[in-house]
């Protein structure tokens, strides 16, 4: 069963690592442990008011507001993350967040690059 704190703790450092280029073992590390965490429970991540969620429940954290703050630069204010995400779509959704906000709104990236 997913532990909410623990799935949104681990996505937060998976983003923060993401942006680093020199960190290619961390993000290893992490993504694999994301996997893991994904591999049976699907998740829904809502920021809404300064307020985050984990498939209902709500998490707090100083580790978080980055994280919060990707999401809110990229406009996105819930993320549903299917059990056992296809690797290649779950990394792209992870190297679209690290990154800048780009012309097209996420949705329309992720589509682009055929990870939505």
């Amino acid at each position: 069963m997913l532990v909410p704190h623990a799935f949104a703790t681990h996505l937060a450092r998976t983003v923060e690592l993401f942006r680093d280029p020199q960190a290619k073992t961390g993000q290893k590390a992490q993504f694999r442990a994301l996997l893991a965490l994904l591999k049976h429970d699907a998740v829904t991540v809502k920021s809404e008011g300064g307020r985050f969620t984990v498939n209902g429940t709500a998490v707090e954290g100083v580790v978080l507001e980055p994280l919060r703050q990707h999401l809110e630069r990229h406009a996105v204010g819930e993320l549903s993350i299917p059990a056992s995400p296809p690797p290649d779509q779950l990394f792209q959704l992870l190297t679209a967040l690290a990154g800048p906000r780009g012309d097209a709104d996420l949705p329309t990236r992720l589509r682009a690059s055929g990870a939505a």
